[in-house]
């Protein structure tokens, strides 16, 4: 798929415009412009991807440059759109941070697994290093 308009057929095809303006807390209204508009938002585009399964980055990005106006700037990025997902790496830095904490929640002696938010977590660290 190449277009927003292929994804929100796709969308369409398994439930109605109705059912996901419900479903996504939007007015029905965004659709009909969507299809007069030729295209979708980056956030509808993101979002219909998230509940079929698609990458939603990849659809956030594509919907993005449909939005741009035409420029050599925007052809470049068209012919380059197929290496993106290529030079993206798998462990985004949240999920490497993620690691880092794991690393420190262990040395410090938190135990293996801690409740709560990661916000949370970092400030057990916090106030158990201040103890120390």
């Amino acid at each position: 798929m190449q277009s927003t308009m292929q994804l929100l057929e796709k969308a369409l095809s398994i439930q109605t415009a109705a059912g996901w303006a419900n479903k996504l807390n939007i007015t029905r209204q965004t659709f009909t412009n969507a299809k007069k508009a030729h295209r979708l938002s980056p956030a509808l585009a993101g979002n219909l991807a998230i509940e079929l399964g698609e990458p939603p980055e990849e659809w956030i990005a594509i919907a993005a440059i449909e939005a741009e106006k035409e420029s050599p700037l925007l052809e470049r990025l068209r012919k380059s759109q197929p290496s993106w997902r290529k030079r993206c790496p798998k462990n985004n830095s949240r999920t490497r941070n993620n690691r880092v904490f794991l690393f420190e929640t262990r040395r410090i002696g938190l135990g293996n697994t801690v409740n709560g938010t990661l916000n949370d977590r970092r400030m057990n660290i916090h106030e158990r290093r201040q103890t120390m």
